[in-house]
């Protein structure tokens, strides 16, 4: 995603364009913002997912005794309680992921009509498209 920063017009030296467009302006920045969140959410989820799903395999394949890293401490644990404590954080995580990824489109949709309409009105002078 391009940063597309918009500023709405007035304290910066610019006319101010309209109440209308610097509310839309300022909601356009509101929206870059919790995308750019979200997206950076959805990144670290999936990397969480990536080291679990290689422990759990790592896990399966082993043979030798498992441990579990509780406050800086390192615990033995039963293998089968490992293994279904991983499988039950994974599809927490699955779950989490789905809705976040649900809210990145949400977001964007609402991103991308915004910055449509927006375009639509400065290229207007900041006034609405009139409807021919």
């Amino acid at each position: 995603m391009v940063d597309g920063s918009i500023s709405p017009g007035g304290p910066s030296g610019q006319p101010p364009l309209g109440g209308d467009i610097d509310k839309e302006i300022v909601e356009y920045n509101k929206l870059e913002k919790q995308l750019q969140l979200v997206v950076a959410q959805i990144y670290q989820f999936e990397a969480q997912k990536i080291e679990m799903q290689k422990a759990l395999e790592l896990i399966e394949q082993s043979k030798e005794p498992v441990y579990k890293s509780v406050g800086g401490v390192l615990v033995k644990v039963e293998r089968d309680k490992a293994l279904a404590d991983l499988k039950k954080s994974l599809e927490l995580l699955d779950i989490k992921l789905k809705k976040l990824k649900e809210q990145e489109e949400s977001l964007q949709n609402k991103f991308n009509r915004l910055a449509k309409q927006l375009e639509e009105r400065m290229s207007h002078g900041g006034l609405p498209p009139t409807s021919a």
